[in-house]
């Protein structure tokens, strides 16, 4: 088993930018399909994970993280890639985690 694992839904552009995030940093992680639209986030087993109820998820060191602005900040945090090197590049690596979940 991988390091990470994503708890994902192809059609879900959260669950992409996570997906890429993990490719493009070169860590090696094991997918996990869950089928949303047919309620497969709603059984007592996807809920026992994220009592949320949405992906993306990731597992990683017994950690269990959800929302992809804080997966991604978390990523950059684990690789040391895609942070920004100065104070400014970090608040616009922020600014852009935070505006695209609204």
């Amino acid at each position: 088993m991988a390091e990470y694992r994503l708890h994902y839904v192809p059609q879900s552009g959260n669950c992409y930018k996570v997906a890429l995030m993990l490719e493009l940093t070169g860590t090696p992680w094991e997918p996990r399909f869950w089928d949303m639209f047919a309620g497969a986030t709603r059984t007592p087993e996807f809920l026992a994970l994220n009592g949320m109820g949405e992906l993306p998820v990731l597992e990683h060191g017994g950690e269990v993280l959800t929302q992809s602005a804080l997966i991604l900040s978390y990523l950059i945090k684990q690789t040391g890639q895609f942070g920004g090197k100065t104070d400014a590049e970090r608040r616009e690596v922020m600014r852009c985690l935070v505006w695209d979940n609204h």
